[in-house]
């Protein structure tokens, strides 16, 4: 299972990794940016020109290491900075000295290369956008070219998915350690495109001492369902009762039914109005159907729906109910 994390739960990994398992900051960032570099350089020729766009925090000192990286192998490279430089984190303060002392050019404007990337703003924003940064993200908006945004496309809130008034529409989006809320939620999932989850070295005792509790499954959890044995029947696998579908409104029913099927049970029983019968039946005719012919929900009913799955006496069976 793969976390999902806020932008809050994801600075106290960022805290933790560094304070409790001792691997430098610096290090994280430098890891960071290398994933974003090496994205670029395998989806982009090097004959492509880049633009950075950085705000002053260590999110834009993650993209001028990108800036680094990606100057040292070739590509046509300028560094635009969003905000105040005075303001600056000591990290971006260190990386902005590297590419000025390596002679990656800076701009006073937006320019329309073919590859933007975007580390204005990290996890952290909480407030709206608004001043420079706002026009800065509009401009970008307006571009032809392919933007690749640094952990989460800046405008978006990580905690919650909502759009801070404005917000980079990505092309991908490379987002370290976890998958963020904001990338996962709409409307911010809408401005990520693409979205690549970097391992940059948080080690799992850190995730596991912050994690919240949304998961999202992989492939690899498949491996965790047992084999089904040869010699076996649709008892061996258990029943589900499915309680859906009012008067003339079986789509509940059905695919939940269906999604019971798909997950393993090996007998589904539902539980619905009489005039679903005919329908249900023609599209999940291994399903077996109760019914009740009352206009309101028939307790009786049920009721004996449930004991005729020995569903009172065997409190391990498992029930679901939609109640649609």
């Amino acid at each position: 299972m793969n976390s999902i994390v806020t932008g809050k739960e994801m600075k106290k990994i960022d805290k933790y990794t560094i304070e409790n398992i001792k691997v430098p900051g610096i290090v994280l960032m430098e890891r960071a940016a290398l994933s974003v570099a090496s994205l670029i350089m395998e989806k982009e020729g090097t004959d492509q020109s880049v633009q950075i766009v950085a705000g002053e925090g260590n999110n834009g000192a993650d993209g001028l290491a990108v800036a680094r990286m990606l100057y040292l192998n070739g590509y046509d490279v300028v560094v635009y900075i969003a905000g105040d430089e005075s303001k600056a984190t000591d990290d971006f303060k260190t990386q902005l000295q590297i590419i000025r002392n390596l002679g990656v050019k800076e701009v006073v404007e937006i320019q329309d290369r073919d590859i933007t990337v975007d580390a204005i703003f990290g996890v952290g924003l909480s407030r709206n956008v608004e001043g420079e940064y706002k026009e800065v993200i509009e401009k970008i908006n307006k571009l032809r070219t392919v933007i690749y945004a640094v952990d989460i496309p800046s405008g978006v809130d990580a905690d919650t998915g909502k759009v801070l008034g404005v917000a980079v529409n990505a092309t991908f989006t490379v987002t370290f350690g976890c998958y963020k809320i904001g990338t996962v939620l709409y409307p911010g999932a809408e401005h990520c495109g693409e979205v690549i989850v970097s391992d940059i070295g948080f080690p799992q005792k850190a995730v596991d001492a912050v994690e919240g509790a949304i998961k999202c499954a992989t492939i690899s959890d498949l491996d965790l369902i047992p084999k089904r044995m040869n010699y076996s029947n649709k008892g061996t696998y258990g029943k589900i009762l499915v309680v859906a579908g009012s008067k003339d409104i079986s789509g509940a029913a059905i695919m939940t039914a269906l999604a019971a099927f798909k997950t393993g049970a090996g007998m589904v029983r539902i539980f619905t109005h009489s005039a679903n019968r005919n329908i249900i039946g023609k599209v999940i005719p291994e399903a077996m159907i109760n019914t009740y012919e009352l206009d309101k929900f028939d307790e009786k009913a049920f009721e004996a729906c449930l004991k005729c799955l020995c569903l009172v006496k065997k409190q391990n069976q498992n029930t679901s109910i939609d109640s649609s």
